[in-house]
């Protein structure tokens, strides 16, 4: 896997200069995470994004899961006055038990996340916000943001939707979109439309461009590059 890592991992990083003061070195996310939904060099290319941002970066995430991506993140971020916001309606809808039908499964993926957190002493940098994206949206208070991680609700509208949140994007800040290959038929639509009123993003990584591309993930990167 770390020699896969080492080979790919210039497919994903073209800009700006790393840290390598990075607290948690990705292997130990390699090492202690038991098994990853998604290949390793996704959660890798997240991990080095994060690297590239400057001290006292804020991650919104929107799309928790089970934590994979929020904790490889925060790994990067560790003690650097980072921190990651991740938006999830699963915790949220934990205490509606009318939209609950498997409580055991989504249960069990809220102390999954709050676990590997802790297991990671990560508490200080990640903040779980149980609600929908669109909701929190509405709340945001302006704070700019110097990268944005969307693997929310797949639908055109709501990705539409979260598309919004790039505004707070900081200049040279990144926005990455998951399962972009995936969903060809929505994400990337409902993506480009944003971006063909907003001249100031610039795409850096399209998936289905990359010759090492894997067939069970996806990622487009996009950075703000204003003139």
């Amino acid at each position: 896997t770390r020699h896969l890592l080492a080979n790919r991992q210039h497919h994903y990083v073209r800009t700006g200069q790393k840290r390598e003061n990075a607290m948690i070195p990705f292997s130990h996310f390699l090492d202690t995470m038991v098994s990853l939904p998604q290949d390793p060099v996704y959660y890798f290319s997240l991990y080095q994004y994060c690297q590239l941002l400057p001290e006292q970066a804020l991650v919104v995430e929107i799309g928790t899961w089970m934590g994979h991506s929020t904790i490889a993140m925060g790994c990067a971020l560790q003690g650097t006055g980072g921190h990651i916001i991740t938006i999830d309606p699963i915790f949220h809808l934990l205490t509606k038990e009318e939209h609950d039908p498997e409580p055991r499964i989504w249960k069990s993926s809220f102390g999954e996340v709050s676990e590997q957190i802790s297991r990671f002493n990560l508490d200080g940098y990640i903040s779980i916000v149980p609600d929908f994206s669109e909701n929190v949206f509405t709340r945001w208070d302006g704070r700019p943001i110097d990268l944005l991680h969307v693997d929310g609700n797949h639908s055109r509208e709501a990705v539409r939707r979260d598309c919004e949140w790039m505004q707070w994007i900081k200049n040279g800040g990144y926005a990455t979109f998951d399962d972009w290959a995936v969903y060809s038929d929505i994400i990337p639509l409902a993506v480009k439309d944003y971006l063909s009123n907003h001249p100031e993003f610039v795409t850096l990584h399209a998936e289905g461009e990359n010759p090492c591309s894997h067939p069970t993930w996806s990622t487009t990167i996009i950075q703000r590059q204003n003139l």
